[in-house]
């Protein structure tokens, strides 16, 4: 039988080598495990503590965001497939800020260069924010656009028709120039009227 002679002055025979090997590869077995226990979670790990070190401005410094071009924003918001409406709400920005800003009017600052380098690298982050709009809040954004146009158009129709009616009444010597109650009267029985429609 040959001896090795280790660098301690202990001697480790051929067995002894071949038991230290098979007891790291099952340690190595028990390790691998020991995870896909944990990942299906059979096994719990016991909480330790964790001691975080921050990192300082003597260590570490954040690399500057890139500057952006009107174009590349244009070139940005065409790889993603989006309208500056919709690329404007992905970024929580004014849709007239993006088109400024793809104008060239504006250049985008601050965390906005951020942003846009986080959605030039990671556009299916971006992608994430903006969902489809389905036929019903499609449904409920004309109803309510109806509705105010509606209303609109009836004020302007009631206050039209009391002033022709004030006017022609002045014109016939009958009526004063309309007062300040009159006219609070007029207003007052066509918000009545219209809060009688919206009932129907």
């Amino acid at each position: 039988m040959t001896k090795t002679v280790t660098r301690r002055g202990t001697t480790r025979t051929p067995a002894k080598r071949a038991k230290r090997a098979k007891s790291l590869g099952q340690h190595l077995i028990d390790a691998l495990d020991e995870a896909i226990a944990f990942e299906r979670g059979e096994l719990e790990i016991p909480a330790s503590r964790v001691r975080r070190v921050a990192v300082t401005a003597r260590e570490a410094e954040g690399v500057p965001a890139p500057r952006y071009a009107g174009s590349r924003i244009a070139a940005l918001r065409g790889r993603l497939g989006l309208s500056q409406p919709v690329f404007a709400q992905a970024l929580n920005v004014s849709a007239e800020t993006v088109r400024a800003w793809e104008q060239g009017k504006r250049t985008p600052d601050g965390a906005a260069l951020r942003l846009l380098q986080l959605a030039e690298e990671h556009p299916a982050w971006l992608t994430k924010h903006v969902t489809p709009v389905t036929t019903r809040t499609r449904a409920t954004r004309v109803t309510r656009a109806t509705r105010a146009t509606r209303v609109t158009r009836e004020n302007f129709e009631a206050a039209l028709l009391a002033s022709a009616a004030q006017a022609a009444a002045i014109a016939r010597g009958d009526a004063a120039p309309a007062r300040a109650d009159t006219l609070e009267r007029t207003e007052r029985d066509t918000a009545v009227a219209r809060s009688r429609r919206s009932r129907r």
